[in-house]
Protein backbone atom coordinates (compact mmCIF):
# COMPACT_ATOMS: atom_id res chain seq x y z
CA UNK A 1 0.00 0.00 0.00
CA UNK A 2 2.64 2.47 0.89
CA UNK A 3 4.76 1.71 -2.69
CA UNK A 4 1.34 2.43 -4.66
CA UNK A 5 0.10 4.83 -2.69
CA UNK A 6 3.29 6.92 -0.88
CA UNK A 7 4.21 9.41 1.19
CA UNK A 8 6.04 11.80 -1.45
CA UNK A 9 2.57 11.84 -3.20
CA UNK A 10 0.36 12.88 0.41
CA UNK A 11 -0.65 9.62 0.72
CA UNK A 12 -0.96 8.23 4.48
CA UNK A 13 -2.88 6.09 6.46
CA UNK A 14 -5.30 8.43 8.28
CA UNK A 15 -4.85 11.44 5.39
CA UNK A 16 -4.56 14.65 6.37
CA UNK A 17 -7.69 14.94 8.16
CA UNK A 18 -7.45 12.61 10.44
CA UNK A 19 -10.19 9.74 9.78
CA UNK A 20 -13.48 10.91 8.56
CA UNK A 21 -16.40 9.89 6.72
CA UNK A 22 -15.19 11.31 3.38
CA UNK A 23 -12.42 8.65 3.41
CA UNK A 24 -14.48 6.20 2.19
CA UNK A 25 -15.90 4.83 -1.46
CA UNK A 26 -17.40 1.38 -2.05
CA UNK A 27 -15.83 -0.91 -4.32
CA UNK A 28 -16.55 -3.51 -6.45
CA UNK A 29 -18.49 -5.54 -3.89
CA UNK A 30 -21.34 -5.33 -1.87
CA UNK A 31 -20.84 -4.40 1.08
CA UNK A 32 -22.64 -0.91 1.88
CA UNK A 33 -23.25 -1.87 4.87
CA UNK A 34 -20.22 -2.00 6.39
CA UNK A 35 -18.64 1.33 4.58
CA UNK A 36 -21.57 3.27 5.55
CA UNK A 37 -21.03 1.89 9.35
CA UNK A 38 -17.06 3.04 8.78
CA UNK A 39 -18.29 6.05 7.86
CA UNK A 40 -20.37 6.72 10.54
CA UNK A 41 -17.82 5.74 13.44
CA UNK A 42 -15.46 7.77 11.65
CA UNK A 43 -17.73 10.73 12.01
CA UNK A 44 -16.48 11.91 15.53
CA UNK A 45 -12.73 12.63 15.47
CA UNK A 46 -11.02 10.69 18.38
CA UNK A 47 -13.68 7.90 18.15
CA UNK A 48 -12.11 5.23 16.19
CA UNK A 49 -8.41 6.01 15.87
CA UNK A 50 -6.84 4.27 19.11
CA UNK A 51 -8.42 1.45 17.83
CA UNK A 52 -5.52 1.08 15.41
CA UNK A 53 -2.28 -0.26 17.03
CA UNK A 54 -0.42 1.09 13.92
CA UNK A 55 -0.77 4.34 13.31
CA UNK A 56 1.13 4.49 10.07
CA UNK A 57 2.73 3.30 7.18
CA UNK A 58 4.97 0.84 7.88
CA UNK A 59 7.99 -0.68 5.34
CA UNK A 60 6.59 -4.49 6.14
CA UNK A 61 3.04 -3.63 5.41
CA UNK A 62 1.37 -5.33 8.32
CA UNK A 63 -1.32 -3.35 10.54
CA UNK A 64 -2.90 -4.24 13.36
CA UNK A 65 -6.44 -3.30 14.28
CA UNK A 66 -8.77 -3.76 17.71
CA UNK A 67 -11.69 -4.98 16.53
CA UNK A 68 -14.68 -6.88 18.29
CA UNK A 69 -15.92 -10.30 17.93
CA UNK A 70 -19.07 -11.89 19.81
CA UNK A 71 -18.95 -7.96 21.44
CA UNK A 72 -15.57 -9.09 22.57
CA UNK A 73 -12.29 -6.59 21.56
CA UNK A 74 -9.90 -9.16 19.56
CA UNK A 75 -6.54 -7.62 17.60
CA UNK A 76 -6.67 -8.71 14.00
CA UNK A 77 -3.24 -8.55 12.15
CA UNK A 78 -3.81 -7.91 8.20
CA UNK A 79 -1.37 -7.09 5.72
CA UNK A 80 -1.74 -4.39 2.99
CA UNK A 81 -1.65 -6.05 -0.07
CA UNK A 82 -5.17 -5.91 -1.46
CA UNK A 83 -6.46 -6.30 -5.18
CA UNK A 84 -6.04 -4.07 -7.82
CA UNK A 85 -7.63 -3.47 -11.60
CA UNK A 86 -4.49 -4.55 -13.79
CA UNK A 87 -1.53 -2.78 -13.69
CA UNK A 88 -3.89 0.42 -12.31
CA UNK A 89 -3.50 1.86 -9.27
CA UNK A 90 -7.17 1.43 -8.76
CA UNK A 91 -8.07 -0.65 -5.83
CA UNK A 92 -10.89 -3.46 -6.94
CA UNK A 93 -12.75 -3.60 -3.22
CA UNK A 94 -12.87 -0.08 -0.69
CA UNK A 95 -11.33 2.63 -2.88
CA UNK A 96 -8.00 5.08 -2.04
CA UNK A 97 -9.31 9.07 -2.57
CA UNK A 98 -6.70 10.04 -5.01
CA UNK A 99 -7.78 13.91 -4.17
CA UNK A 100 -8.03 15.59 -0.73
CA UNK A 101 -7.59 13.97 2.78
CA UNK A 102 -5.41 10.44 0.07
CA UNK A 103 -6.18 8.51 3.27
CA UNK A 104 -5.75 4.52 2.81
CA UNK A 105 -7.21 3.53 6.40
CA UNK A 106 -10.67 1.99 5.01
CA UNK A 107 -8.94 -0.07 2.21
CA UNK A 108 -6.90 -1.42 5.59
CA UNK A 109 -10.05 -1.67 7.33
CA UNK A 110 -11.89 -3.44 5.11
CA UNK A 111 -9.21 -6.75 4.57
CA UNK A 112 -9.18 -6.68 8.35
CA UNK A 113 -12.64 -7.57 8.64
CA UNK A 114 -12.50 -9.79 5.51
CA UNK A 115 -10.14 -11.39 7.46
CA UNK A 116 -11.84 -12.16 10.66
CA UNK A 117 -15.35 -12.98 8.74
CA UNK A 118 -13.02 -15.19 6.40
CA UNK A 119 -12.67 -13.83 3.19
CA UNK A 120 -14.35 -10.71 1.19
CA UNK A 121 -17.34 -12.47 -0.48
CA UNK A 122 -18.03 -13.35 3.29
CA UNK A 123 -18.30 -9.31 3.16
CA UNK A 124 -21.46 -9.05 0.66
CA UNK A 125 -25.16 -8.23 2.80
CA UNK A 126 -25.32 -7.46 5.63
CA UNK A 127 -26.63 -4.90 8.62
CA UNK A 128 -25.33 -1.90 9.52
CA UNK A 129 -25.18 -1.64 13.70
CA UNK A 130 -23.32 -4.89 13.39
CA UNK A 131 -20.91 -3.28 11.38
CA UNK A 132 -20.65 -0.69 13.61
CA UNK A 133 -20.95 -2.99 16.78
CA UNK A 134 -17.45 -5.22 14.84
CA UNK A 135 -15.61 -2.01 14.79
CA UNK A 136 -16.52 -0.04 18.02
CA UNK A 137 -18.78 -3.31 20.24
CA UNK A 138 -21.35 -0.36 20.76
CA UNK A 139 -25.17 -1.91 21.36
CA UNK A 140 -27.70 -1.28 19.40
CA UNK A 141 -31.57 -0.65 18.07
CA UNK A 142 -33.50 0.12 15.31
CA UNK A 143 -36.07 2.65 14.32
CA UNK A 144 -38.83 1.17 12.03
CA UNK A 145 -39.56 4.69 9.98
CA UNK A 146 -43.17 3.67 8.78
CA UNK A 147 -43.89 3.74 12.66
CA UNK A 148 -42.60 7.56 13.45
CA UNK A 149 -44.61 10.80 12.88
CA UNK A 150 -42.53 13.49 12.07
CA UNK A 151 -42.44 14.76 15.28
CA UNK A 152 -41.05 11.62 16.72
CA UNK A 153 -38.90 10.55 13.71
CA UNK A 154 -37.24 13.93 14.61
CA UNK A 155 -37.20 13.98 17.94
CA UNK A 156 -35.20 10.52 18.18
CA UNK A 157 -32.85 11.67 15.83
CA UNK A 158 -31.99 15.03 17.61
CA UNK A 159 -31.64 12.91 20.46
CA UNK A 160 -28.80 11.05 19.52
CA UNK A 161 -27.24 13.43 16.82
CA UNK A 162 -26.55 15.19 20.35
CA UNK A 163 -25.37 12.63 21.80
CA UNK A 164 -22.77 11.72 19.03
CA UNK A 165 -24.56 8.17 18.86
CA UNK A 166 -23.63 6.61 15.39
CA UNK A 167 -26.81 6.44 13.09
CA UNK A 168 -27.32 4.90 9.73
CA UNK A 169 -30.05 3.87 7.60
CA UNK A 170 -30.87 1.35 5.03
CA UNK A 171 -33.39 2.40 1.63
CA UNK A 172 -36.49 0.34 0.95
CA UNK A 173 -36.01 -3.10 -0.49
CA UNK A 174 -36.59 -3.72 -4.11
CA UNK A 175 -35.55 -7.12 -6.11
CA UNK A 176 -33.50 -5.19 -8.21
CA UNK A 177 -31.27 -4.38 -5.65
CA UNK A 178 -29.40 -0.90 -5.43
CA UNK A 179 -29.08 -0.85 -9.20
CA UNK A 180 -32.59 0.72 -9.05
CA UNK A 181 -33.71 3.99 -7.66
CA UNK A 182 -36.80 5.23 -5.96
CA UNK A 183 -38.15 8.42 -7.30
CA UNK A 184 -35.95 10.69 -4.85
CA UNK A 185 -33.01 9.16 -6.55
CA UNK A 186 -32.46 6.85 -3.30
CA UNK A 187 -30.84 3.62 -4.25
CA UNK A 188 -32.98 0.10 -3.49
CA UNK A 189 -31.85 -2.12 -0.93
CA UNK A 190 -28.75 0.59 0.21
CA UNK A 191 -27.11 1.48 3.21
CA UNK A 192 -26.64 5.00 4.45
CA UNK A 193 -24.53 7.39 6.35
CA UNK A 194 -27.02 9.47 8.86
CA UNK A 195 -24.39 12.10 9.91
CA UNK A 196 -26.48 14.43 11.15
CA UNK A 197 -30.11 16.22 11.95
CA UNK A 198 -30.01 20.36 11.63
CA UNK A 199 -32.66 22.86 11.94
CA UNK A 200 -31.54 25.88 9.42
CA UNK A 201 -32.65 29.61 9.25
CA UNK A 202 -34.17 30.92 6.25
CA UNK A 203 -33.53 34.08 4.67
CA UNK A 204 -37.38 34.58 3.83
CA UNK A 205 -39.74 32.23 5.27
CA UNK A 206 -41.31 29.86 3.43
CA UNK A 207 -45.21 28.55 3.25
CA UNK A 208 -45.78 24.86 3.37
CA UNK A 209 -48.64 23.47 1.22
CA UNK A 210 -51.04 23.39 4.26
CA UNK A 211 -50.44 27.22 4.38
CA UNK A 212 -48.11 27.05 7.18
CA UNK A 213 -45.42 29.89 7.26
CA UNK A 214 -41.71 28.74 8.37
CA UNK A 215 -38.54 30.34 9.03
CA UNK A 216 -36.85 27.40 9.72
CA UNK A 217 -36.16 24.26 7.76
CA UNK A 218 -35.60 20.67 9.08
CA UNK A 219 -32.76 18.56 7.09
CA UNK A 220 -31.33 15.17 7.72
CA UNK A 221 -27.70 15.18 6.57
CA UNK A 222 -26.87 11.95 5.11
CA UNK A 223 -24.15 9.66 3.25
CA UNK A 224 -23.82 7.54 0.24
CA UNK A 225 -20.67 5.14 0.56
CA UNK A 226 -20.44 5.35 -3.16
CA UNK A 227 -19.00 8.71 -2.73
CA UNK A 228 -21.46 10.32 -4.86
CA UNK A 229 -25.53 11.31 -4.44
CA UNK A 230 -27.86 9.98 -6.67
CA UNK A 231 -30.68 12.18 -4.44
CA UNK A 232 -31.96 14.44 -6.65
CA UNK A 233 -35.09 15.63 -4.63
CA UNK A 234 -36.07 18.48 -2.17
CA UNK A 235 -32.68 20.28 -0.72
CA UNK A 236 -30.61 17.94 -2.97
CA UNK A 237 -27.19 19.77 -4.16
CA UNK A 238 -28.98 21.27 -6.96
CA UNK A 239 -32.08 22.39 -5.61
CA UNK A 240 -32.85 26.05 -5.55
CA UNK A 241 -34.09 26.33 -1.82
CA UNK A 242 -30.45 26.41 -0.95
CA UNK A 243 -30.23 30.15 -2.55
CA UNK A 244 -32.51 30.83 1.10
CA UNK A 245 -29.55 30.13 3.16
CA UNK A 246 -26.96 32.01 4.36
CA UNK A 247 -23.86 30.95 3.34
CA UNK A 248 -22.71 31.17 7.30
CA UNK A 249 -25.61 28.74 8.08
CA UNK A 250 -24.40 26.09 5.21
CA UNK A 251 -20.98 26.50 6.23
CA UNK A 252 -22.61 25.81 9.83
CA UNK A 253 -24.44 22.08 9.35
CA UNK A 254 -21.20 21.18 6.52
CA UNK A 255 -22.88 22.01 3.35
CA UNK A 256 -20.22 21.62 0.68
CA UNK A 257 -19.36 23.71 -2.02
CA UNK A 258 -18.58 20.66 -4.06
CA UNK A 259 -21.62 19.02 -5.41
CA UNK A 260 -21.79 15.82 -6.04
CA UNK A 261 -19.53 13.94 -3.19
CA UNK A 262 -21.54 11.55 -1.14
CA UNK A 263 -22.62 14.21 0.97
CA UNK A 264 -26.78 15.59 0.61
CA UNK A 265 -29.47 16.77 2.54
CA UNK A 266 -33.32 15.31 2.84
CA UNK A 267 -36.53 16.89 4.18
CA UNK A 268 -38.03 14.90 6.66
CA UNK A 269 -40.85 14.25 4.07
CA UNK A 270 -38.26 12.74 1.65
CA UNK A 271 -36.87 11.16 4.47
CA UNK A 272 -39.67 8.70 5.13
CA UNK A 273 -40.20 8.04 1.29
CA UNK A 274 -37.11 6.42 0.67
CA UNK A 275 -35.96 4.50 4.20
CA UNK A 276 -37.05 1.68 6.03
CA UNK A 277 -35.07 2.18 9.11
CA UNK A 278 -32.87 3.82 10.80
CA UNK A 279 -30.01 2.02 13.04
CA UNK A 280 -28.69 3.92 16.05
CA UNK A 281 -26.12 2.45 18.23
CA UNK A 282 -25.07 4.26 21.52
CA UNK A 283 -21.50 5.35 21.69
CA UNK A 284 -20.88 4.51 24.84
CA UNK A 285 -16.81 5.31 24.72
CA UNK A 286 -16.93 6.39 28.30
CA UNK A 287 -18.80 3.05 29.42
CA UNK A 288 -17.21 0.04 31.21
CA UNK A 289 -16.94 -3.03 29.71
CA UNK A 290 -17.59 -6.30 30.99
CA UNK A 291 -17.96 -9.72 29.35
CA UNK A 292 -18.30 -13.42 29.49
CA UNK A 293 -17.38 -15.15 26.64
CA UNK A 294 -17.49 -19.20 26.74
CA UNK A 295 -15.71 -20.77 23.33
CA UNK A 296 -16.13 -24.69 22.10
CA UNK A 297 -18.84 -24.92 24.50
CA UNK A 298 -19.26 -28.66 25.54
CA UNK A 299 -22.28 -28.19 28.18
CA UNK A 300 -25.04 -30.69 26.95
CA UNK A 301 -28.41 -31.02 27.06
CA UNK A 302 -28.44 -33.72 29.75
CA UNK A 303 -26.37 -31.16 32.01
CA UNK A 304 -27.78 -28.20 32.03
CA UNK A 305 -31.30 -28.64 30.12
CA UNK A 306 -33.26 -25.71 28.70
CA UNK A 307 -36.92 -24.94 28.37
CA UNK A 308 -37.26 -22.93 25.39
CA UNK A 309 -40.33 -22.90 23.26
CA UNK A 310 -38.22 -24.54 19.91
CA UNK A 311 -36.55 -27.01 21.18
CA UNK A 312 -37.42 -27.70 25.00
CA UNK A 313 -34.93 -29.86 27.21
CA UNK A 314 -32.97 -30.42 24.39
CA UNK A 315 -31.24 -27.32 24.42
CA UNK A 316 -28.63 -26.22 26.03
CA UNK A 317 -28.69 -23.54 29.09
CA UNK A 318 -26.19 -21.34 30.86
CA UNK A 319 -27.26 -19.24 33.51
CA UNK A 320 -25.55 -16.03 34.54
CA UNK A 321 -25.42 -13.50 37.69
CA UNK A 322 -25.15 -9.77 36.89
CA UNK A 323 -24.30 -7.72 39.87
CA UNK A 324 -23.81 -3.96 40.16
CA UNK A 325 -22.11 -2.57 43.19
CA UNK A 326 -23.52 1.23 42.27
CA UNK A 327 -26.57 2.51 40.47
CA UNK A 328 -26.10 2.98 36.93
CA UNK A 329 -27.51 2.62 33.95
CA UNK A 330 -26.41 -0.48 31.71
CA UNK A 331 -26.62 -1.89 28.12
CA UNK A 332 -26.56 -5.96 27.99
CA UNK A 333 -26.19 -8.02 25.14
CA UNK A 334 -25.66 -11.31 24.24
CA UNK A 335 -24.06 -12.84 20.93
CA UNK A 336 -23.47 -15.38 18.81
CA UNK A 337 -21.21 -15.35 16.25
CA UNK A 338 -23.02 -13.51 12.60
CA UNK A 339 -24.08 -15.71 9.80
CA UNK A 340 -21.40 -14.88 7.86
CA UNK A 341 -18.93 -16.57 9.62
CA UNK A 342 -19.57 -19.23 8.02
CA UNK A 343 -18.81 -20.72 4.93
CA UNK A 344 -21.40 -19.10 2.12
CA UNK A 345 -22.33 -22.53 1.23
CA UNK A 346 -23.28 -24.18 4.92
CA UNK A 347 -24.49 -21.70 6.90
CA UNK A 348 -26.54 -22.83 9.34
CA UNK A 349 -30.13 -22.25 9.92
CA UNK A 350 -30.55 -22.57 13.46
CA UNK A 351 -28.69 -21.10 16.15
CA UNK A 352 -30.20 -19.98 19.57
CA UNK A 353 -33.92 -20.81 20.46
CA UNK A 354 -34.64 -18.52 23.89
CA UNK A 355 -33.07 -15.20 26.14
CA UNK A 356 -35.19 -15.44 29.59
CA UNK A 357 -33.67 -12.49 31.69
CA UNK A 358 -35.23 -11.33 35.56
CA UNK A 359 -34.22 -7.71 35.68
CA UNK A 360 -35.13 -6.87 39.11
CA UNK A 361 -39.10 -6.46 38.53
CA UNK A 362 -39.07 -6.33 34.98
CA UNK A 363 -38.89 -10.78 33.36
CA UNK A 364 -39.39 -11.72 30.27
CA UNK A 365 -38.77 -14.64 27.85
CA UNK A 366 -37.75 -14.16 24.53
CA UNK A 367 -38.59 -17.19 21.44
CA UNK A 368 -37.55 -17.43 18.38
CA UNK A 369 -34.34 -18.33 16.11
CA UNK A 370 -31.32 -16.17 16.74
CA UNK A 371 -27.10 -15.41 15.13
CA UNK A 372 -25.20 -12.28 16.03
CA UNK A 373 -25.94 -10.10 18.59
CA UNK A 374 -29.23 -9.47 21.01
CA UNK A 375 -29.31 -6.13 22.56
CA UNK A 376 -31.45 -5.68 25.41
CA UNK A 377 -33.12 -2.09 26.42
CA UNK A 378 -30.69 0.61 28.64
CA UNK A 379 -31.81 -0.62 31.95
CA UNK A 380 -30.95 1.42 35.45
CA UNK A 381 -29.31 -1.30 37.92
CA UNK A 382 -29.42 -0.55 41.90
CA UNK A 383 -26.84 -0.49 44.01
CA UNK A 384 -26.81 -4.40 44.97
CA UNK A 385 -29.05 -5.88 42.17
CA UNK A 386 -28.21 -8.96 41.10
CA UNK A 387 -30.02 -9.73 38.07
CA UNK A 388 -30.20 -13.38 36.01
CA UNK A 389 -29.96 -13.94 32.12
CA UNK A 390 -30.23 -17.53 30.72
CA UNK A 391 -29.63 -18.18 27.43
CA UNK A 392 -30.54 -21.33 25.61
CA UNK A 393 -28.82 -22.95 22.73
CA UNK A 394 -29.63 -25.49 20.31
CA UNK A 395 -26.43 -27.09 19.96
CA UNK A 396 -27.72 -30.08 17.90
CA UNK A 397 -26.69 -28.53 14.42
CA UNK A 398 -22.88 -29.81 14.41
CA UNK A 399 -22.08 -26.88 11.71
CA UNK A 400 -22.86 -24.36 14.58
CA UNK A 401 -19.44 -23.06 16.05
CA UNK A 402 -20.55 -23.07 20.00
CA UNK A 403 -19.16 -19.61 20.99
CA UNK A 404 -21.06 -17.36 22.83
CA UNK A 405 -20.71 -14.12 25.34
CA UNK A 406 -22.35 -12.23 27.12
CA UNK A 407 -21.99 -8.58 27.40
CA UNK A 408 -23.01 -6.02 29.53
CA UNK A 409 -21.49 -2.06 29.60
CA UNK A 410 -21.79 -0.21 32.70
CA UNK A 411 -22.06 3.67 32.95
CA UNK A 412 -20.47 4.34 36.20
CA UNK A 413 -18.29 1.06 36.80
CA UNK A 414 -17.68 -2.47 35.65
CA UNK A 415 -20.41 -5.26 37.06
CA UNK A 416 -19.75 -8.39 37.92
CA UNK A 417 -20.88 -11.54 35.89
CA UNK A 418 -20.98 -15.05 37.15
CA UNK A 419 -21.53 -18.63 35.44
CA UNK A 420 -23.82 -20.29 37.89
CA UNK A 421 -22.57 -23.64 36.54
CA UNK A 422 -19.07 -22.34 37.35
CA UNK A 423 -17.33 -21.46 33.90
CA UNK A 424 -14.65 -19.71 33.39
CA UNK A 425 -14.86 -16.77 30.94
CA UNK A 426 -12.27 -16.07 28.00
CA UNK A 427 -11.21 -13.52 25.62
CA UNK A 428 -9.84 -13.46 22.48
CA UNK A 429 -5.90 -12.34 21.71
CA UNK A 430 -5.82 -8.59 22.10
CA UNK A 431 -2.88 -6.06 22.38
CA UNK A 432 -3.11 -2.56 23.70
CA UNK A 433 -6.22 -2.85 25.73
CA UNK A 434 -8.15 -4.20 29.14
CA UNK A 435 -11.33 -5.45 29.94
CA UNK A 436 -12.37 -1.94 29.84
CA UNK A 437 -11.35 -1.70 26.27
CA UNK A 438 -8.94 1.61 26.94
CA UNK A 439 -5.99 1.02 24.87
CA UNK A 440 -3.01 1.13 27.04
CA UNK A 441 0.45 3.46 25.28
CA UNK A 442 1.46 1.67 22.48
CA UNK A 443 5.14 2.58 23.78
CA UNK A 444 4.34 0.54 27.09
CA UNK A 445 3.60 -2.59 25.09
CA UNK A 446 6.65 -2.43 23.01
CA UNK A 447 8.71 -2.09 26.08
CA UNK A 448 6.77 -5.19 27.47
CA UNK A 449 8.07 -6.92 24.51
CA UNK A 450 11.64 -5.74 24.21
CA UNK A 451 12.76 -8.13 27.15
CA UNK A 452 11.69 -11.26 25.37
CA UNK A 453 13.08 -9.94 22.02
CA UNK A 454 16.16 -9.49 23.65
CA UNK A 455 16.34 -13.31 24.46
CA UNK A 456 15.32 -14.32 20.91
CA UNK A 457 17.86 -12.28 19.14
CA UNK A 458 20.86 -13.68 21.16
CA UNK A 459 19.96 -17.01 20.27
CA UNK A 460 19.98 -15.94 16.15
CA UNK A 461 22.35 -16.92 13.92
CA UNK A 462 22.32 -16.89 10.02
CA UNK A 463 24.26 -17.25 7.15
CA UNK A 464 24.44 -15.58 3.46
CA UNK A 465 25.71 -16.77 -0.11
CA UNK A 466 27.19 -13.56 -0.23
CA UNK A 467 30.20 -12.17 1.81
CA UNK A 468 28.63 -8.80 1.52
CA UNK A 469 28.11 -6.98 4.81
CA UNK A 470 24.56 -7.79 6.32
CA UNK A 471 23.41 -7.55 10.32
CA UNK A 472 20.26 -7.95 12.08
CA UNK A 473 18.53 -5.26 14.18
CA UNK A 474 15.55 -4.98 16.65
CA UNK A 475 12.55 -3.88 16.17
CA UNK A 476 8.60 -3.87 16.26
CA UNK A 477 6.04 -4.24 14.01
CA UNK A 478 2.13 -3.32 14.99
CA UNK A 479 3.66 -3.30 18.80
CA UNK A 480 4.86 -7.29 18.12
CA UNK A 481 8.15 -7.97 18.27
CA UNK A 482 10.00 -7.89 14.84
CA UNK A 483 13.51 -8.24 13.55
CA UNK A 484 15.32 -6.45 10.59
CA UNK A 485 18.30 -7.52 8.60
CA UNK A 486 19.97 -5.13 6.79
CA UNK A 487 22.57 -5.49 4.16
CA UNK A 488 24.88 -3.79 1.75
CA UNK A 489 24.64 -6.44 -1.17
CA UNK A 490 24.58 -5.44 -4.68
CA UNK A 491 23.49 -9.04 -5.67
CA UNK A 492 20.90 -11.19 -4.92
CA UNK A 493 21.66 -13.13 -1.79
CA UNK A 494 20.22 -16.31 -0.14
CA UNK A 495 19.84 -16.05 3.80
CA UNK A 496 19.95 -18.95 6.09
CA UNK A 497 18.19 -17.87 9.61
CA UNK A 498 18.36 -20.43 12.44
CA UNK A 499 16.39 -19.99 15.56
CA UNK A 500 17.35 -21.53 19.00
CA UNK A 501 14.01 -23.69 19.54
CA UNK A 502 15.23 -23.80 23.32
CA UNK A 503 15.05 -20.24 23.44
CA UNK A 504 12.11 -19.80 21.48
CA UNK A 505 10.22 -22.30 22.19
CA UNK A 506 7.22 -23.87 19.69
CA UNK A 507 7.10 -20.23 18.46
CA UNK A 508 9.63 -20.48 15.77
CA UNK A 509 7.09 -22.06 13.52
CA UNK A 510 4.89 -19.46 13.30
CA UNK A 511 7.79 -16.96 12.60
CA UNK A 512 6.95 -14.79 9.13
CA UNK A 513 9.73 -13.67 7.22
CA UNK A 514 8.56 -10.78 4.70
CA UNK A 515 11.40 -9.82 2.04
CA UNK A 516 9.53 -6.46 0.25
CA UNK A 517 5.94 -8.30 -0.08
CA UNK A 518 7.11 -11.95 -0.56
CA UNK A 519 7.07 -14.79 2.46
CA UNK A 520 8.79 -17.79 3.24
CA UNK A 521 7.54 -20.01 6.48
CA UNK A 522 10.14 -21.24 8.93
CA UNK A 523 10.27 -24.59 9.24
CA UNK A 524 11.55 -26.57 12.14
CA UNK A 525 13.75 -23.72 13.71
CA UNK A 526 15.14 -22.89 10.38
CA UNK A 527 14.17 -20.04 7.85
CA UNK A 528 15.57 -19.85 4.41
CA UNK A 529 14.36 -17.23 1.67
CA UNK A 530 15.97 -14.96 -0.96
CA UNK A 531 17.09 -11.06 -0.57
CA UNK A 532 17.00 -9.57 -3.73
CA UNK A 533 19.49 -6.25 -4.69
CA UNK A 534 16.42 -4.16 -5.14
CA UNK A 535 15.21 -5.14 -1.34
CA UNK A 536 17.93 -4.32 0.89
CA UNK A 537 15.65 -4.88 4.08
CA UNK A 538 14.14 -8.31 5.30
CA UNK A 539 11.37 -8.05 8.58
CA UNK A 540 10.45 -11.24 10.92
CA UNK A 541 7.55 -10.92 12.40
CA UNK A 542 7.41 -13.30 14.87
CA UNK A 543 3.28 -14.15 15.65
Amino acid sequence: MSQTYPTSAGYSLFGSNGLHPDDVEQGSIGNCWFLAAASAVAEVAGRFESNWLTQDYNEAGIYAINMFQLGVPITVLVDDLVPHYGSTYNTVFAKVQKTGAKATWMVILEKAYAKLMGNYAQLIGGYTDRGVNALTGFPSYTIMIESETDISLWDKLTGHDSESDIMTASSNYNAAGHSSSDDNGIAYSHAYTLLGAYEIDLKTPVVDAAGVSHSTQKLIKMRNPWSSEGYKSSWSDDDTAWDNVEAAEQTRIGKSSSKYDGVFFMDITSFKQSFKYTSINYDLADYHREHFMVLGDTTTAAQSPGTGYYCGSSCVAHTFKITSAVTQEVHISSHLHDDRSYPLDCRPDKFWSGIKYNFGSSYDYQTGWFEGPYNFAPQTMSAGDEWTVTLEFNWSNDEITKDFSLVVLGQQENVTIEHTGGLTSQDWPTQGADSDYVPVDPLAVEDNLRSQLDAWVSSLSYTATSGCGSQFFESTIANRPALALVTDCADDMEVTLNINAETFGARHESVVVTTGHDEASCVAGVCTFSLSATSSTVGLLFN
